[in-house]
Parts: C-alpha cells; structure tokens; sequence
C-alpha cells in the first residue's frame, strides 16, 4: 500500500470525524451536490489509447450547528460509473451512510435543473424522495439567475445577435498573437488602463456584465484595431460594432446586468438563507420593473447616441441594396431582415421594453423550487416579512416536516421579538433564531433550524470542482478515487486541519502495521 496514500487516509478521516459528527448531530440536514464536467484520463506515454472519460459527484451537507452557525461542509467526492438517476442516487445513499447521516432528517435537495438530476418522475430528486419523503428539491438559486439571461437571449433574437457578435470580438482579438498585441498597443497610446476583454460563458455567473464592461471600456482600442486590420473578419466585426443599434444595446445591458450583479455575488455565499435570497430577488424585480419607463429609455438613447457621436458612427445609415429574390410572393413574416432603426422610440419598442419585459417574466416564474406553501412559510419566520411569525403561513412547513405548532408560543414570540426591534434591529433569520431559547420555544427553534437549513443555492458543490482542478491534473492521473477524495477533503475543509494533531496521526499511520524500524518513541 502506498505510504502517501496511507497518511492522506488517516489525516482525512481524523479530520471528518468525530467532530463532524458532533457538530451535525442531533438535528436536520440538506444535502447539495452536482456532477462535474467530463474528466479526460489518459495516459502520456501511449498516445494511441483512447482518454477514459469520467465524471465525479460531489456531495455537500448544510446545517445549523449546535452553536446555531449555518455551514456547509463537503462530504465528499465519488467516482460515478454510470450517469443515470439511479446510479447517482445510489452513490449520495452509500456517502451518507458511510458519513452515519442516513436516519437523520433531511429536510432538502439542491442541484442545478439537468432533467437527469430535476425530473419529477425518474430523475434523481423523485428518486432521493423515495427514501427521505421530506427531502423538498430546491433547483440552485444562482443557476436559476443566469437561466434569466440565457433564455431573455434565446427569445429576443437581437439580445441573440448581440451576444454573438461580444463572442466573435473576444475570439478576434484572443486567438491571434498579431491582433492581440495590436491591441495591447492601441490601448497604451490612447491612454487606456490596460485590461482583457473578458470571454462570455454560460455557466460563469458574471460573465455577460464582466464582458460587457470590458468592451465598453475599451471601445475606442477595438475600433481603432479593427480599422487597422485589413482582414475580412475584421471588416465584418467592425461594421456590427458601428452601429446604433449594437452600442445600444452595450449601454442597455451593462444597466440591466449591473442590477442583477449583486445578487448574483450574494447567491453564491454559503451562509445565506432562503428568507434573504427571496427579499432581494423581489427587490431587484421591482427595480428592474421601475426602468419601463419613457425617462429611462430616453437616459439609454441619450447615452448610446453620445458615444455615437464620439466615434462617428452614423445613426441614419442607408438600406443595402440586395436582389430581390421573393419578388411576385406574399410574405407574413421576415425573412431575416433587422429594421433600421433610428428614433428613441423604435429603440425603445423593439429592443429596451422587450428584452426588460422577459427578464421580468422569467424573475416571476422562476425561484419557485421548493413549493409555493413552503416558501411563504419560510419568509413567516423573516422578521422583515410582514407575515412574520403568522400560524397560518407557518403551518405549511410545520405539517410537511411533522412539527406540532403550539400558539402559546407564538404570543409569546411576538412580544419578544416586538421588544427585542424596539432596542435593537432584527433583519434576518439567523438573528431571530438566536434570539429564541430552545427550552422556552422548543417547537419554534425546530421551525427555523429548517427554515435555515433548507439551501439557496449548491455554488459549494461547484467550488469543489475547482479543488478537483487543482487535485486531478496531469501529474497525478494515476491515483486512485479514495486518495483523490481524501485530498479533496484536506483542501477544501482545511480549516479543520487547525485541530488535528500530528503526533496522532503519526502514532495512527506506526500501528497500522509490522515495520522493521520503530517509528513509536518509547513511553
């Protein structure tokens, strides 16, 4: 057995151990967890051979411990041999019995939307139901947030073209050394701060307003390049960015997006809690729906038009003249043409209020995972909902989870927490529950372990497969799964490590078996 392998085991399962358990028991858990990307092995030497192709799971839990902190803690990570809502179901079970959390309640699921893992009847969500029926499925809050964008994409086809087009200006001037560095230099002679544009991805949260940032920052830089460069790429690239239409959507989407970047950076903590993430979302749907109005797309116009000026780019530009192929027909619809337009509001009729009216529609119809009931009852224990400690919003989450509601408390909950937000102010749900003794509002103090414990989001599962990046490179393709998991524990819950003793593990690693030498010092 190797001896690497060995001490990583035993500092690993020193570290997951005893104190793990101790602080997760007794009460409820949620479990988090997300498939990773395929993982190419392969092996340097025969370059002939096929990459094995594999996919790992990694498994988070979120509780409130005995202390009454919210963590999320990393379980592990587990090589699936086939990706199928069965195989992966069977693999959470095997780690929380391993873990000895099988007969302790869960009270939530949390993954990305992929029908393997969401589906109501044979996904993996239905499946985990099966044997922890209070288990709710909550689809991940950020994932859900950038859904918004990609689907205002798919449905506006001039959002679609103008994201399109970011991708071909990042592509020009990233993959080609001579444009990149002609680039470079423009940006020193105009006076630029020296940045990168940034690369739009669909599953990098901030991407599009990062990307859009950029471009915006450097406009002069990239139309200046692409006029220098007498490439047809480059001819094609610079016509699409000169006009109106494209700076203004550029201004647009950098408003728009700029609102939705908070939340988005809020969405991927671990702490936060379900009462919060609602009350922001709502707050950034009520400020996105105070935009549809004549005064802030006139402010847009004005803004586009002002850059227009700047670098001369015609806002009346003439039709192309092209064949007239359909001539003698009868058409209901457009064949692919865009119209010109020039007016605020042809602007503001064909691209602000559409692409502002489905981002708004896809805010209300999304974030919604858990079950309507028990959302309200969740927001009955925000004390800034005005709900707050109401029984009839709270017996949705007391039925489902079989908690006995006893109104004496209620009463008397209502009062303290009135005379608590008299001296000091009360914002969240952590906050109340600290506030609540356990001996005096037992059956409260289980409603809000839940409503804490009950996860926003799964971006803990995601930052795990960037440990994984940094664990399974090319120089160490060899090892196997439970040394790959031990490592994946000791970097990413490293502050455990603080606890453990390294002469324990050295006495633990000299009794594992015989040795010729001695490593025990003589007592």
């Amino acid at each position: 057995e190797n001896k690497g392998s060995t001490v990583v085991s035993t500092v690993a399962t020193q570290q997951e151990g005893p104190e793990f358990n101790s602080t997760i028991r007794p009460g409820s858990f949620c479990v988090e967890f997300a498939c990773s990307p395929r993982v190419c092995v392969g092996s340097l030497r025969v370059l002939r051979l096929p990459p094995t192709v594999q996919r790992h799971l990694a498994v988070c839990v979120r509780f409130v411990s005995c202390k009454g902190h919210v963590k999320e803690c990393f379980l592990g990570l587990r090589k699936l041999e086939r990706f199928d809502a069965q195989c992966i179901t069977d693999t959470i079970e095997e780690l929380l019995q391993y873990h000895t959390l099988s007969d302790l309640l869960c009270v939530a699921q949390s993954y990305d939307g992929a029908s393997v893992m969401s589906g109501p009847v044979g996904g993996v969500q239905s499946r985990f139901r099966q044997r922890h029926r209070e288990a709710v499925y909550v689809h991940c809050y950020a994932h859900e947030l950038n859904l918004v964008l990609c689907h205002t994409c798919k449905a506006i086809p001039a959002a679609s073209d103008f994201f399109g087009l970011l991708k071909n200006v990042y592509t020009f001037f990233n993959t080609s050394l001579v444009n990149h560095t002609k680039f470079k230099e423009l940006q020193k002679d105009l006076g630029l701060f020296a940045c990168e544009l940034v690369q739009l991805s669909n599953t990098r949260w901030a991407g599009q307003v990062n990307s859009i940032k950029a471009l915006l920052n450097n406009i002069s830089a990239v139309l200046a390049t692409l006029e220098a460069t007498n490439t047809p790429i480059a001819k094609g690239i610079l016509s699409k960015l000169s006009k109106p239409k494209t700076v203004y959507m550029l201004i647009m989407f950098s408003q728009l997006l700029g609102i939705t970047e908070g939340l988005h950076r809020y969405l991927q903590g671990e702490r936060l809690d379900m009462g919060k993430a609602v009350e922001y979302k709502m707050s950034v749907a009520d400020t996105l729906s105070k935009l549809r109005t004549e005064a802030a797309a006139e402010e847009i116009f004005e803004k586009a038009m002002d850059i227009c000026g700047s670098y001369n780019i015609q806002i009346h530009q003439g039709a192309r003249h092209k064949q007239k192929r359909l001539e003698g027909f009868v058409l209901e619809s457009r064949c692919g043409a865009t119209p010109n337009l020039t007016s605020s509001a042809e602007f503001r009729y064909e691209i602000f209020f559409p692409c502002l009216d489905r981002m708004l529609q896809e805010l209300a119809d999304r974030f919604s995972g858990a079950g309507q009931k028990i959302m309200e009852s969740i927001q009955a224990c925000n004390p800034s909902s005005p709900t707050f400690l109401s029984e009839d919003a709270l017996k949705p989450i007391a039925a489902h989870y079989h908690v006995t509601i006893k109104p004496e408390e209620l009463v008397v909950a209502k009062n303290l927490m009135k005379r608590k937000m008299e001296k000091e102010d009360i914002c969240d749900i952590t906050t109340a529950f600290h506030l609540l003794d356990e001996d005096m509002f037992a059956t409260l103090k289980v409603i809000f372990r839940i409503a804490l414990t009950i996860p926003v989001s799964s971006c803990s599962c995601e930052r795990s497969f960037s440990a994984l990046r940094r664990l399974h490179m090319w120089l160490r393709r060899t090892m196997g799964q439970e040394r790959l998991n031990d490592l994946a524990i000791l970097s990413i819950e490293n502050e455990y490590l603080d606890n453990v003793d390294p002469e324990n593990v050295i006495d633990r690693f000299a009794k594992l078996k015989p040795r010729r030498y001695n490593l025990m010092l003589p007592q």
